[in-house]
């Protein structure tokens, strides 16, 4: 009995002895799983820290971007106002001195009886009215609404318009005035309708952009390298107008900022393309 009794009291000690030896392993293991998980947790934040910069840059980016493209297309209304408003003076100059040669000839030719008339002309309200080929431009490309062909030969919506939440971050979100296309590399830019280009413009690290006019409607195509098309030329529908930058450093990627105005409105281009 004492024998058993102590052969017993042997098992149960390499039993507790290989429990311990079990337990200090397992402490061990989370004692490195506890490091790893650290590791990963701070290289996490950094990532997360340098994604939160290159998100605020981009916003920085855009910003510049769309504030320059409604300074553009302001100044372009307001210039198109300032010449209506002038051809609108010289018009009403004219007819005040036209009107006075005709109340000229109506006194000389009624002096002989003694009588004065006067012809009174009722003033016109200004108004700002489009040309012929301005208006039909305007119907046309309303009139395409949901049909007009996309800005690149192939791609896919890599931004939506509007404010979009950031598929990673949590409440990080960015407010697109247009629309990201992304498309293969060394692809270019086309005119979605035709229309008169008037502007060519840049921004310092953003690259460059052209503005083309429908009427009262724009188009704007923006993060451009080359420029195939000069302010005043006529565009067609599918013309190629430029070069969409290729990032070398960023596996490639060719993306196209595209927006739709209408006068001083900016607009959903996806209510407009064709789906």
């Amino acid at each position: 009995q004492i024998i058993e009794k102590t052969n017993s009291l042997a098992e149960n000690k390499q039993t507790k002895a290989e429990v311990a030896s079990q337990k200090e392993q397992e402490a061990q293991k989370l004692s490195q799983d506890q490091k790893k998980e650290k590791v990963v947790l701070t290289d996490l934040k950094r990532k997360e820290k340098k994604l939160n910069a290159d998100i605020q840059a981009q916003k920085k980016k855009a910003n510049e971007i769309n504030n320059k493209i409604e300074r553009i297309i302001a100044e372009e209304i307001r210039k198109a106002e300032e010449k209506r408003r002038a051809e609108e003076r010289k018009a009403a100059r004219e007819e005040e001195v036209k009107e006075a040669r005709e109340n000229k000839s109506t006194r000389s030719s009624s002096s002989g009886t003694g009588s004065r008339t006067t012809k009174t002309v009722p003033k016109s309200t200004p108004s700002y009215t489009m040309t012929k080929e301005e208006s039909e431009l305007s119907g046309s490309f309303s009139g395409n609404q949901g049909r007009l062909p996309w800005p690149v030969d192939k791609g896919f919506i890599s931004g939506r318009f509007g404010v979009q939440s950031h598929p990673v971050l949590k409440y990080v979100t960015t407010n697109n005035k247009g629309i990201y296309i992304q498309t293969p590399a060394r692809s270019n830019a086309r005119a979605v309708f035709e229309g008169v280009v008037t502007q060519r413009f840049s921004v310092p690290g953003s690259n460059n952009g052209v503005i083309i006019k429908h009427g009262q409607y724009r188009t704007v195509y923006a993060n451009l390298t080359d420029i195939f098309v000069s302010v005043g030329q006529k565009v067609s529908t599918k013309q190629s107008i430029g070069r969409i930058y290729t990032d070398g450093d960023n596996d490639n990627k060719t993306e196209l900022y595209f927006q739709i105005w209408k006068d001083r409105s900016i607009l959903n281009p996806e209510g407009w393309i064709s789906r």
